[in-house]
């Protein structure tokens, strides 16, 4: 999927219930739901063929889902108020690897135990419904905060 999908994903979910207390959950969602494309970053290693066998390889893999999953359950542990804050970042994390799976391009999803990438194949048909999806949900979104009456303090 493209950034903006991965975007408006990240502003949605930071909408939910749940996160709705997460200070700057907004802005964190978004960074969380487009991390795991920071492998775009081996492009700067000036090896042409870095990009390709290390796209959609440890950021978007099981593997690095779990390790968030890790520090969740460790702050968890310790109550720590934080625990909703990595709850977002790995539900974020995870919807976009799930997204990428639509794709053409594979996803390895098992790295670094299997080097098998996968993929649906399913982009053409589900690309433009999250984007008509996504905007109408800010558009509401948007139009219900207009109307919320504020509350005097």
């Amino acid at each position: 999927m493209d950034q903006i999908v991965h975007t408006l994903t990240g502003v949605a979910t930071a909408r939910l219930k749940p996160f709705r207390k997460v200070r700057h959950g907004v802005l964190l969602a978004i960074i969380a739901a487009n991390a795991p494309d920071l492998d775009v970053l081996a492009r700067l290693t000036g090896d042409p063929m870095a990009y390709l066998a290390y796209h959609r390889t440890f950021s978007h893999s099981l593997l690095s889902v779990f390790l968030i999953l890790l520090l969740y359950f460790f702050f968890k542990t310790r109550h720590h108020p934080r625990t909703t804050m990595i709850a977002l970042i790995a539900l974020n994390w995870g919807i976009h690897i799930l997204m990428d799976l639509t794709t053409t391009w594979p996803t390895y999803l098992f790295w670094p135990f299997f080097k098998t990438g996968l993929h649906l194949d399913w982009q053409f048909i589900l690309g433009i419904p999250l984007w008509i999806v996504g905007a109408v949900y800010l558009i509401l979104d948007v139009r219900l905060r207009e109307h919320r009456p504020v509350l005097a303090s």
